[in-house]
């Protein structure tokens, strides 16, 4: 899923595949196709450890009309550049043991600068962390199905299998007609209707996905997926007060997840509640993985600065430099460790 997302909270006119042309094992981590734009987006894949992968797997982003693929290098990063403003699913199948996870987000377009003043579009760089689980719940390759789901047709269980089959090699049109006639066979088959939610955000359909999605919570409460994504859907419609119960029913039926809390930081950001922000963001950090994801370091460096903690805001923001030294905003970034030590140099807290 991660889901993602933004989530940060993301169009394309061609079918591209392909990396970079160089050495999968450890050197292909940077696609640079891209999708018309000047955007970038990057991540990490983590093991449900919380440790880094170490063997290369190939990431796949796909958006209307388009599908870029990459692998990642040994330490689990991969790159897309040159993006333009839309909604993305970003996809990795890291073999047999683990989930295909899908992250869903948003890469914003630029308000028109004022009447008469000449503005160049300023660039972006979406960090999307990956956490792979292992395989749990329903398990459709082999139909192997949780008990909950005992009762549900076959038809049911296939024809969802063949949407998601289909969405994995972008037949988006296709994927939604299989995946709504499992729906129809059986009404109550949650996952059907969480998978449906998931290609709708890939759509930008995001209003149809937010009522899926809602669908799939009464037949089954304990879904993460439907409670993740419904809350990062109503986030990107900036719908806050919706989006917060549902990414904290999420952060409570996964505890160890890193998404929940990050994206509740952003809901926060987004309510300036700097206070609440904090503590999810916090939260996030402590997470396993989560101290190895730049944007969490940024948003609290962000936070820290405007509640006039200069300590904690040089550290999380030299610590964002580490994990992303070729960010867009680099140089930015640099200039305010720069002007904070300059400011209270005197006070002799570096």
């Amino acid at each position: 899923m991660r889901s993602a997302i933004l989530f940060a909270v993301v169009s394309a006119v061609a079918v591209l595949f392909g990396s970079s042309g160089q050495d999968v094992y450890g050197q292909s981590r940077t696609n640079q196709s891209g999708t018309g734009g000047f955007n970038e987006v990057r991540g990490k894949v983590y093991l449900p450890s919380g440790q880094s992968l170490d063997a290369p797997v190939e990431v796949e982003l796909q958006a209307p009309f388009a599908s870029l693929k990459v692998f990642t290098d040994r330490g689990g990063s991969f790159v897309f550049q040159n993006m333009s403003p839309g909604t993305y699913a970003l996809i990795v199948n890291a073999g047999e043991q683990f989930e295909i996870t899908r992250e869903y987000f948003t890469i914003d377009t630029d308000l028109p600068p004022p009447r008469g003043i000449a503005s160049r579009p300023s660039p972006k760089v979406v960090t999307v962390p990956v956490h792979l689980q292992l395989k749990r719940g329903v398990i459709l390759r082999n139909e192997v199905i949780n008990a909950k789901w005992a009762a549900v047709p076959k038809e049911a269980i296939s024809r969802l299998k063949q949407g998601l089959e289909l969405a994995r090699h972008n037949k988006l049109e296709q994927a939604e007609a299989e995946i709504r006639k499992s729906i129809e066979l059986s009404p109550t088959f949650a996952p059907a209707h969480t998978e449906l939610g998931k290609l709708l955000v890939q759509a930008s359909r995001l209003n149809e996905s937010i009522e899926t999605f809602r669908n799939a919570i009464p037949y089954d409460e304990s879904d993460f997926d439907a409670h993740l994504n419904l809350g990062i859907a109503l986030l990107n419609i900036k719908k806050y007060d919706q989006a917060e119960p549902a990414l904290v029913a999420a952060a409570y039926l996964n505890r160890s997840a890193v998404t929940p809390h990050y994206y509740l930081g952003l809901v926060f950001v987004m309510r300036d509640d700097l206070d609440v922000a904090q503590k999810a963001f916090e939260t996030a950090k402590d997470l396993n993985g989560g101290k190895s994801l730049p944007n969490i370091h940024k948003y609290l460096g962000r936070i820290y600065m405007k509640k006039d903690m200069p300590k904690e805001a040089l550290e999380e923001l030299e610590t964002y430099l580490k994990l992303a030294p070729r960010a867009l905003d680099a140089d930015k970034v640099k200039k305010d460790i720069s002007d904070m030590k300059a400011k209270h140099l005197k006070n002799d807290f570096v």
